[in-house]
């Protein structure tokens, strides 16, 4: 039989289409997803299933306790430690431990006390000035209250001055003021350390053992009412009559050298007066203080001598200094 050569190309077509889809099947087969279809566009791979990831190795983490140290009686102790991590997962560790607990209260050190000025114990030690103390020595008249213009002062002249007196005398004038239906409360005159802006007298410490403030007082009448004072000492009211006469304000509770730790005693003397009101009878009130001084015990006098023409006994000097002589022998 005779093969035209239209029959031969067709049979060797055909039989190359059979070679490549014998090849594709071939593919199709194979166990290795990654090789290349020939002939074909690359195939998808197929998804292999996924190995088990490795079980995390995060260990767990102890807490450190907490570190609060105690600043007094001791703190509490710290916490329990936190808990690891999950091991499967590496976890975070846990959390630390809560800090100490609080401190306790610590015991204080004992306060600084700072002893009175004038206290023997004091830093400088300061010097005590002794008994009697005339007043006007380290304080003057300078602390006015009230006066306006209504009060004036002169020194007391030398032939009118108290029994024995010593330190400053002054006599005071109060002029009623010119509303007298409003007068201040009171007009008074302390005996302080301030002399002037210019000057200040230094501290003062006086010996233990004042119990009285003495002074000598007149009116210029009769009859003028004042109340004086020292170093907080109660208030005592005198009617001053026109003869010198000794009065006295009682230092009864008066701590005037324990009662500062930056100063001694501050006001060695005091007086006021009520203002006259209208229609009174002393529109001007003038009065005068003589011999401030403070003084301890009474002193008494000393043995009289011996009878028989004896010599006087010496008086006692008492701690005011206010002894008398002794009775002379008969």
């Amino acid at each position: 039989m005779t093969i035209t050569r239209s029959a031969r190309n067709r049979a060797l077509k055909l039989s190359a289409l059979g070679a490549y889809a014998a090849i594709a099947a071939i593919a199709a087969c194979s166990s290795d997803p990654s090789a290349p279809v020939i002939g074909g566009h690359a195939g998808a791979p197929t998804a292999g299933a996924s190995g088990a990831g490795a079980p995390g190795a995060g260990a767990p983490a102890a807490g450190a306790p907490g570190a609060g140290a105690p600043a007094g009686a001791g703190a509490d102790a710290g916490g329990a430690p936190g808990g690891g991590g999950d091991p499967t997962t590496g976890g975070a560790p846990g959390a630390g431990a809560d800090a100490g607990g609080a401190p306790g209260a610590g015991a204080g050190g004992a306060p600084i006390v700072i002893p009175p000025f004038c206290d023997p114990t004091a830093m400088p030690v300061q010097p005590r000035l002794p008994l009697p103390f005339t007043v006007n020595t380290a304080f003057i008249p300078s602390n006015y209250q009230n006066i306006g213009n209504a009060l004036g002062n002169v020194e007391c002249p030398a032939g009118d001055r108290a029994p024995g007196a010593i330190g400053q005398c002054r006599k005071w004038s109060y002029t009623m003021p010119q509303d007298p239906a409003a007068p201040p409360a009171y007009v008074g005159v302390g005996y302080v350390r301030k002399f002037d802006d210019n000057y200040t007298h230094p501290p003062v410490c006086i010996a233990d053992g004042a119990t009285n403030v003495n002074f000598y007082a007149k009116g210029a009448v009769g009859g003028e009412k004042i109340t004086v004072t020292a170093q907080g000492a109660a208030e005592v009211e005198v009617t001053l009559t026109t003869a010198w006469a000794l009065y006295q304000i009682p230092l009864t509770g008066v701590l005037y050298n324990t009662d500062s730790t930056t100063s001694g005693a501050e006001l060695g003397f005091f007086w006021k007066i009520i203002p006259a009101t209208a229609g009174a009878a002393l529109p001007v009130e003038t009065f005068s203080i003589d011999s401030i001084q403070w003084v301890g015990t009474t002193g008494t006098g000393g043995a009289g001598g011996a009878s028989g023409g004896g010599a006087a006994g010496t008086g006692g000097a008492g701690a005011g200094g206010l002894g008398g002589g002794g009775t002379g022998g008969v």
